[in-house]
């Protein structure tokens, strides 16, 4: 019981010490990615309609991938931990090794995907905007594809 407590206590203070620089921040989000999710063109009542562009939408995908590749090691760390621990309180039982064994390849299977999915997300994107997602989307040519043709 005493043991229990414990862990419990030190699970709080981890926590703690992990959630007050994130909650400190102006939003959790930006505490992980250094960035707002939506940039603030897009979100800022004085600015006009039109200030969101396709680059802005570029930078949406880019964020929520870079949120999802931050949650998604945090949540292998953790995986890692409980097969790792799994391991150590075996005790010789087969059954408890298995189950450490199979969270250890589930959480390299999820990291496995989840950086194959990023890797696609970032080539497009590069492809898209020609490696600068910071200005004009340029779309597999050098051509400004927010102009006309008659140039306005």
């Amino acid at each position: 019981m005493k043991l229990k407590l414990l862990l419990l206590i030190m699970v709080l203070i981890s926590t703690l010490m992990v959630v007050t620089p994130a909650v400190a921040a102006e939003t959790w989000i930006e505490a992980i990615i250094g960035q707002p999710l939506i940039p603030k063109n897009c979100t800022d009542p004085q600015t006009e309609v039109d200030s969101c562009t396709l680059n802005d939408a570029f930078q949406v995908i880019v964020n929520l991938s870079t949120l999802i590749v931050a949650m998604t090691g945090t949540a292998a760390l953790l995986m890692f931990t409980y097969g790792g621990v799994m391991w150590i309180i075996a005790a010789g039982s087969q059954e408890r090794v298995q189950k450490g064994t199979a969270a250890i390849q589930a959480a390299v299977i999820g990291i496995v995907i989840v950086l194959g999915a990023w890797l696609v997300v970032n080539f497009t994107i590069n492809a898209l905007t020609g490696g600068q997602v910071g200005s004009k989307a340029k779309i597999f040519t050098t051509v400004d594809w927010s102009r006309t043709p008659s140039g306005e």
